[in-house]
């Protein structure tokens, strides 16, 4: 063997070990999936939140499986470490039954959602089947079933014990599947009855993130120095508003004032539907949502912006 190759054959023993592990499959490290049946819609919402391990080599290209009846996933997102999501663009496959959701994540938590029609109804009974396909090896899945608003007899299979009442007044029942390797699956079936179409989030109502300050009569306390500045601006707006009235007023003597000319009714639309993006408030904590905002900021819930 010539000299000149072996330094070549080196370099490569020392970088085959590395190219296996590039190639070797993500993991996730922890799953946690939120069954929310008849939520704000007549099927299920279907939350993952998912952390990759540490291991992971970052930017990581995803691919996790919905059902292809979903149609387009709801969200596809990343948690920043502040704890606000941000959406990831994304590419939809479908091949039979399934649909794979293909992205590039790079931040390590990740928060998928879509809404699975293929919730049962027949008259007041409800059925469904959730079924995690096991794309990734899992250190620890986790699932939590939302009882809807006005169910009852509620069947879940494999048993999920009893149930708990969360601060919004529904019931949740909880999970702990453990560890899972690649190829695993997990097959979840419930039904209950449910006397009303009545959504859950209908019956949500939305609370301040903070009590107002009183003081003993009941009125808004406002400091004195609060008071002053509010003077201030009053009297400068005045002031204001008294050198344009005179401006204006004497244009008017030279020439006819143009006309005013209303915005188009279109325009009028989008004005109000920035108005009443910007007064949106998370149902779940009261927090107030900015301007464009799917998820809250706070405690990371979908927003109802509709």
């Amino acid at each position: 063997m010539p000299k000149r190759l072996l330094p070549l054959l080196l370099t490569l023993m020392l970088l085959f070990p590395v190219a296996v592990q590039a190639q070797a499959p993500n993991t996730l490290e922890t799953v946690g999936i939120d069954l929310w049946p008849e939520y704000d819609s007549p099927g299920v919402l279907v939350i993952y939140r998912i952390a990759l391990s540490p291991l992971t080599v970052l930017p990581a290209d995803i691919s996790l499986r919905i059902p292809a009846a979903a149609g387009e996933p709801f969200a596809v997102a990343g948690r920043q470490t502040e704890g606000s999501l941000f959406n990831i663009p994304y590419t939809r496959q479908v091949s039979g039954p399934w649909a794979s959701i293909m992205f590039t994540a790079d931040v390590s938590e990740l928060q998928i959602e879509y809404y699975d029609p293929a919730l049962q109804i027949e008259s007041q009974h409800r059925q469904y089947n959730f079924v995690w396909p096991g794309d990734y090896p899992v250190g620890n899945l986790s699932i939590q079933i939302q009882q809807p608003f006005d169910a009852s007899a509620m069947l879940i299979s494999p048993s999920f014990g009893a149930g708990i009442v969360g601060g919004d007044g529904l019931t949740y029942y909880n999970r702990d599947v453990g560890q899972l390797n690649a190829g695993q699956t997990i097959e979840i079936s419930l039904e209950y009855d449910k006397a009303s179409d009545t959504y859950s989030a209908q019956t949500m109502s939305v609370q301040p993130s903070g009590d107002i300050p009183e003081d003993e009569s009941g009125s808004i306390r406002v400091s004195q120095s609060t008071l002053l500045v509010l003077a201030g601006l009053l009297g400068a707006a005045l002031i204001v508003g008294g050198v344009v009235w005179y401006l204006r007023s004497g244009q008017q003597t030279r020439s006819a004032s143009p006309r005013r000319r209303h915005a188009p009714a279109a325009a009028r639309k989008t004005q109000s539907a920035s108005t009443d993006e910007q007064n949106v408030y998370c149902h779940s904590c009261g927090k107030r949502a900015q301007a464009g905002d799917r998820f809250c900021r706070s405690c990371g819930t979908p927003l109802r912006t509709g």
